[in-house]
């Protein structure tokens, strides 16, 4: 390496890495852009600038500083006898070397109270296009765009004696295109965004743009997919890491994990951004594709619950047992008793920090997976003695990561992008009975929409106290639900109340839970038969309270 450009606005590491290559060839060459060149003559390190190269000084205030033939042509030439002929025709350096990064646009546009202004002025073109060219030109340039990939360059190098292999520029110039098709992504993402908005309220099908990019990052490689056949990894957009904040966990009376490499996945880590994770595993095996999609269930389930401590028990993305409690050891007991034999090989969601009396009752049994906000030095000593268990510690920052969107994949028939249905808001109710309800009653009536709007449609869910006692899921009519829920319920269906995650088509299901002795229903309402489903509600002494608002999940 004779030449080497740089041009970074992440400084971190630059100094120890021209150095480093220092160590193989004194003579080397660096240009660099204005602040990047300052660093590194603080640093030790004698640097040219590019204007020096250009004979063109930087101008519009740093907005054009390296688009230059002088630059690009550098970058840009081959080995061939042509190319070099014309590099010494106009006095062209061959770079080497480009070491570039680019505006922090994505950290940016995070912070609250960006301005556009602020925002465009971090929309890198010179950087882009220097990688790119670059990345290009691999069989002659290698490339770096990230601090975090200086190490296992530097090492690469130590390793070739000062020669950059053939494998290692084609690798670099993967992950630069990678690199910058993931910033255009983050810019076109948010400038769709001050176009069309992205609250609910505005979720229109005229204000979804005709286009949609999703730059994905992937977090880990995983121990397989829904079946073992199937290889998986997990992957999140990249848009969505941005809100993620360093948040420290308060209190010193929990473990914080440190950040990690995610536990055992055994996966690849993020390259150029903060571990975006959104929990970090304690201990046990690898995590499959199941597993994420049973803690992901577990966690917005038992979060769904912001004021009182809250308990729910996943199984095959499904709640088997969800209940609150005046502590988390009543609500996890709760939760657990509604429906033990699903509980087996569960996975268990917490929104408060797990004690140990609550991990000494979960080892007594067989379980994957507890996932929550924290855990105490006792129960983490509990939970070691099953090694193979998952312990799962929730990011302090997790509520700052949801997006407001969900993506559906339907293979042949392409993607489905739709407003994200899980709404933590408490929703209208209407007493549509001539009984109606006492506050106590109201409470427990919400806890029951809280539980039925997670669960698979057909959905019906039986509860009281906060505690659910039946649930009916995914069956092709709402009479099989009811009569599934109210079946696992039994007796303890006298005095409960019954939530629907749509309306009732027929006065069919009012008649099996008036039979069965539900007090109280909540549904969607909204049906054609709507006057039916009341007057029967009436005439069997219930109370039925609407939301005006489905929320099926299929």
């Amino acid at each position: 390496m004779k030449t080497i450009l740089a041009s970074v606005s992440d400084k971190t590491g630059l100094a120890d890495l021209i150095k480093h290559l220092q160590r193989f060839d004194e003579a080397v060459t660096v240009y660099a852009t204005g602040s990047t060149a300052q660093y590194l003559n603080d640093h030790g390190i004698d640097s040219l600038t590019v204007d020096s190269l250009t004979g063109f000084p930087e101008i519009l205030g740093g907005r054009v500083k390296t688009l230059h033939p002088k630059v690009f042509g550098g970058l840009l030439a081959t080995d061939s006898d042509e190319h070099r002929q014309t590099l010494a025709d106009h006095g062209i350096p061959a770079i080497d070397l480009a070491i570039v990064n680019l505006y922090p646009f994505q950290s940016t546009v995070a912070k609250s109270g960006t301005t556009m202004a602020e925002a465009i002025e971090t929309i890198d073109i010179g950087g882009v296009a220097l990688i790119r060219a670059a990345a290009k030109n691999w069989q002659r340039v290698a490339v770096l765009c990230n601090p975090h990939q200086y190490n296992t360059f530097m090492a690469s190098v130590e390793a070739h004696q000062g020669q950059l292999t053939d494998e290692l520029r084609q690798r670099l110039s993967l992950e630069a295109f990678q690199h910058t098709a993931q910033y255009d992504t983050a810019i076109s993402t948010w400038l769709g965004g001050q176009l069309t908005g992205t609250a609910h309220s505005q979720a229109t099908a005229t204000t979804l743009p005709d286009a949609r990019d999703v730059g994905l990052i992937k977090i880990q490689d995983l121990r397989y997919g829904e079946n073992p056949d199937q290889p998986a990894a997990w992957y999140r957009p990249q848009q969505w890491l941005q809100a993620k904040k360093t948040t420290a966990a308060a209190g010193n009376s929990f473990k914080v994990a440190p950040g990690n490499n995610g536990g055992n996945g055994g996966g690849t880590s993020l390259k150029g951004l903060d571990d975006a994770r959104p929990f970090t595993q304690l201990q046990g095996k690898p995590m499959s594709a199941n597993n994420i999609v049973d803690a992901y269930a577990a966690y917005a389930v038992s979060h769904t619950f912001a004021d009182l401590p809250a308990c729910a028990v996943i199984k095959h993305n499904n709640p088997c047992g969800v209940a609150v409690g005046a502590t988390l050891e009543e609500a996890y007991q709760k939760a657990y008793a509604a429906d033990p034999v699903s509980a087996f090989g569960g996975v268990f969601g917490f929104n408060q920090p797990v004690t140990e009396p609550i991990a000494e009752a979960l080892i007594e049994q067989f379980f994957e997976i507890a996932i929550a906000p924290g855990y105490t030095e006792g129960a983490l000593a509990r939970f070691a003695k099953k090694k193979n268990v998952r312990v799962l510690q929730l990011s302090p920052d997790i509520a700052l990561q949801r997006s407001p969107w969900m993506l559906k994949d339907l293979n042949e028939f392409g993607l489905v992008w739709q407003a994200n249905p899980i709404d933590d808001s408490v929703p209208a109710l209407t007493v549509v009975t001539e009984k109606t309800l006492s506050e106590a009653e109201r409470q427990d009536v919400l806890f029951g929409w809280s539980v039925v709007k997670h669960l698979t449609s057909n959905a019906i869910a039986v509860v009281k106290n906060g505690q659910t006692l039946g649930i009916g899921v995914g069956q092709t009519s709402r009479i099989a639900s009811t009569q599934q829920a109210l079946a696992q319920a039994g007796d303890k269906a006298k005095g409960a109340i019954l939530a629907s995650d749509g309306f009732f088509p027929a006065t069919d299901n009012i008649e099996a839970a008036a039979e069965a002795g539900i007090r109280i229903i909540i549904q969607p309402g909204g049906s054609l038969k709507d006057a039916d489903v009341i007057a029967k509600a009436n005439d069997c002494g219930m109370v039925m309270v609407t939301t005006g608002q489905r929320c099926f999940k299929h």
